[in-house]
């Protein structure tokens, strides 16, 4: 049996401008392992198929409000197996993506972004972090 991989990247932080004019100082910090947010497991077999020898790239980002959660995530997935796994990528983000939000130069609060990047692959990929789904 082939097993399916994921690639996490690393996230990066953008602080954006709220409508009261509040800009962030300090950055958004993941709650726990933002590794985690993402995983194979929750691809149908279906979605698994389409990956077989081709590897998908998503770089994704999410808002965050000012009390820790994601509220919105864009993707950069145009074609069709880009958008599908784009939007896997978002709704697993937007559910499990905890932050200590990052706050103004008062020290209260602000919405603000965090970007991060997933590599979706089926098979050996080298370099990649094997997870076998259930």
């Amino acid at each position: 049996m082939k097993s399916a991989v994921l690639l996490i990247g690393a996230g990066t932080v953008l602080a954006t401008t709220t409508a009261l004019a509040q800009v962030a100082v300090t950055r958004p910090v993941p709650r726990g392992n933002a590794g985690q947010w993402v995983d194979i497991a929750s691809a149908s077999p279906e979605q698994l198929k389409k990956l077989e020898g081709k590897s998908v790239p998503i770089n994704y980002t999410l808002t965050v409000g000012p009390h820790g959660r994601a509220t919105a995530c864009t993707h950069d997935g145009k074609q069709a197996m880009g958008k599908e796994f784009g939007d896997l990528t978002c709704t697993q983000a937007m559910r499990r993506a905890r932050f200590t939000a990052a706050s103004d130069a008062n020290g209260n609060p602000v919405e603000s972004s965090y970007s991060g990047r997933v590599m979706w692959a089926e098979g050996d990929v080298p370099g990649a972090i094997r997870l076998t789904p259930p």
